[in-house]
């Protein structure tokens, strides 16, 4: 979010305000001062840390349905939120939304599922480092198993079996 502040004339002005804070606090009391200036009474000060057990919430984003966020993603090959889901995955699973976290969970999931770790060498969400590595036996394995219930595993069967069914000469290339 860039800074830069102005009024929108509507029956009763309404200040906005674009910016880009990496402090919370900080941003809050931006969005604090902006909430005042719009002749809003705000009580107490701008700080960080989870809210009071019962406060009220002023405002929230409902997302899509994960399914529907991966089949887009898969669909127009979005990296940028493959790597999103990535940290998501971290996050929810290790409290910390970062790609290392979720690279870890996916490695222990995939270690469950019986797939050994010197098989798989992952280094980001989407696919595009040239440090990823897998085995044909470990894509092999994942492919092959009944219980993935993610929406792209329909997706990367069908794109293995046209694979599959290519004429010998074709896959051989």
């Amino acid at each position: 979010v860039t800074a830069s502040c102005g009024l929108v004339p509507l029956a009763r002005p309404v200040i906005f305000c674009e910016f880009r804070l990496t402090d919370p606090v900080g941003a809050a009391t931006v969005f604090l001062s902006a909430l005042r200036a719009a002749g809003i009474e705000v009580r107490g000060r701008a700080r960080s840390g989870a809210a009071p057990v019962g406060t009220a919430s002023i405002a929230g984003i409902d997302s899509h349905p994960l399914s529907d966020v991966v089949a887009e993603m898969l669909t127009t090959s979005d990296n940028t939120t493959a790597e999103l889901v990535l940290k998501e995955i971290g996050a929810v699973v290790q409290q910390r939304g970062s790609r290392e976290a979720g690279l870890d969970v996916v490695r222990e999931r995939l270690s469950a599922w019986g797939i050994p770790r010197q098989e798989v060498d992952l280094s980001d969400g989407s696919g595009l480092s040239d440090d990823n590595r897998a085995t044909c036996a470990a894509l092999g394995t994942l492919l092959d198993r009944d219980d993935l219930t993610a929406v792209g595993a329909g997706t990367v069967r069908a794109f293995g079996a046209r694979l599959n069914s290519m004429p010998d000469a074709v896959a051989q290339m």
